[in-house]
């Protein structure tokens, strides 16, 4: 038994030496931690922030590509709008197969600004009008009829076509300028909100490491204050706490109370002899054994240096 009680001294003295330095390295970590969860948090909004431009340069890259397209297609309908009117005119007043060959002849521009603006189409709709449109165009070469209403109603009809094919390419620009100012708008409203995230976040974690910090330290600084490093008993401080209580129930009614003094004889000639760690291993000891004889409701103190109080309530007697 003495054996057992003498190592589980060693064991209390070395959990009471090791407390302070355990929640030291935890509140070290602890700022470590949220030091760099608040640089994580950086770090990330500066990826998405980069992300986001990235993407914004992508879609308008995009958007500019669309709108290249879609400009070059509306000019060569454009051409190709002015070369059928020409044409028209030319075939409306040819008559004979010399002068229709003629104005047969000015189909070929047509056609190769039709197949200019097809290659240049963004979408198989767009490419299979203008194709169709072509061929439309084209059909006029193996026409040699005179002139007149059937005919002049077939230039007017296909002239139309081109002017809607060349809307169309033109609405397609359209729509692309608008792509790209809503692509601009809104990877500037995406990078804004990361920007706010990032700084709202950041301030949560500061929030909550001064908070966390505050807490521990006041849990530390309260056990400092009132419990002795050594023994993990009360100190002089929370022992006159629980005094103050215990008088203000007697007062009351709530029975006798016993307030008694121990200390150690020769104590400093152990710690001159043998050392400061053999007397903190008796100071334990000595804590360990008066607490045995205690009650569960009476109160242990340490006043400092070989001191001991027990504070006894509900006395009988002396």
């Amino acid at each position: 038994m003495p054996g057992e009680t003498a190592e589980n001294v060693r064991a209390e003295l070395l959990s009471a030496r090791r407390a302070d330095e355990a929640f030291g390295q935890v509140d070290r970590r602890f700022r470590v931690f949220f030091g760099l969860a608040a640089a994580a948090l950086v770090v990330i909004n500066a990826v998405v922030a980069a992300t986001l431009l990235y993407q914004q340069r992508e879609m308008r890259e995009s958007a500019l590509a669309l709108y290249d397209r879609a400009f070059v297609a509306n000019n060569d309908m454009n051409s190709a709008r002015v070369l059928f009117q020409r044409f028209a005119d030319q075939r409306d007043l040819a008559s004979g197969m010399p002068a229709i060959s003629r104005a047969n002849g000015l189909l070929d521009p047509v056609a190769d600004a039709l197949d200019v603006a097809a290659d240049s189409a963004d979408e198989p709709s767009l490419r299979t009008e203008r194709l169709e449109t072509r061929s439309a165009v084209l059909a006029f070469e193996a026409d040699f009829e005179d002139s007149g209403p059937a005919v002049w109603s077939r230039l007017k009809a296909t002239q139309a076509r081109l002017d809607e094919v060349s809307a169309h390419a033109l609405s397609r620009g359209s729509e692309a300028r608008d792509a790209i100012e809503k692509t601009a708008s809104n990877c500037k409203l995406l990078l804004l909100a990361s920007i706010i995230a990032g700084a709202a976040l950041g301030l949560v974690t500061l929030v909550i490491l001064g908070r966390a910090i505050a807490i521990s330290t006041r849990k530390r600084l309260s056990r400092m204050a009132n419990y002795d490093a050594v023994t993990g008993l009360p100190n002089r401080n929370l022992l006159r706490q629980r005094l103050s209580e215990s008088l203000v129930g007697v007062r009351r009614g709530d029975g006798r109370l016993a307030l008694l003094s121990i200390d150690l004889d020769r104590f400093k000639q152990v710690n001159d002899t043998l050392g400061h760690q053999v007397g903190d291993l008796l100071l334990m000891e000595a804590a360990e054994r008066i607490c045995r004889i205690t009650r569960a409701h009476d109160a242990c103190a340490r006043f400092g240096g070989d001191e001991f109080a027990v504070l006894l309530h509900n006395v009988v007697d002396a």
